[in-house]
């Protein structure tokens, strides 16, 4: 019985690239890899602001003011225990500004526009700890940037 015999095919040497092609090449895999952590970080930042009380909201500021002062009325009505509202913005990434005052900074990217935007809340309570006025303000930051 024959044994089959397998077609190989002639190796060639290996073709060493110029420095010049090398670095250009770099280059454009750097690209590739730089493009594909924006577009990442990008989307990412979407998805994670899209369940929060700040986030996907209008670009248009006053409009995002009454969005945001609606949203925080129907999370934290009045009555709401002081404690349960300060440890629910915490966890959205509020900080105490002040005593009975949290607030959120953040730069945003929506299509042409750089801008950053500072959510508020402030509250007052009574004796029981109980949340007795509330006030929420979605503001625009100064230094809007227009991307071209």
């Amino acid at each position: 019985m024959k044994t089959p015999r397998r077609h190989t095919r002639a190796k060639k040497p290996l073709t060493r690239i110029s420095a010049r092609d090398a670095v250009i090449a770099l280059a454009f895999i750097a690209g590739i890899i730089g493009a594909a952590v924006l577009l990442a970080r990008r989307s990412s930042n979407a998805e994670i602001d899209a369940g929060r009380i700040y986030g996907d909201l209008p670009f248009d500021a006053a409009q995002a003011d009454l969005v945001f002062q609606a949203r925080v009325a129907a999370a934290f009505p009045l009555q709401t225990p002081e404690d349960a509202l300060a440890t629910a913005l915490s966890r959205e990434g509020f900080r105490e500004a002040s005593p009975r005052r949290m607030v959120f900074r953040r730069w945003v990217v929506r299509s042409s526009l750089t801008c950053g935007f500072d959510a508020s809340v402030a509250w007052e309570a009574d004796n029981a700890g109980r949340v007795v006025a509330l006030e929420a303000h979605y503001l625009r930051a100064l230094g809007c940037v227009e991307q071209k």
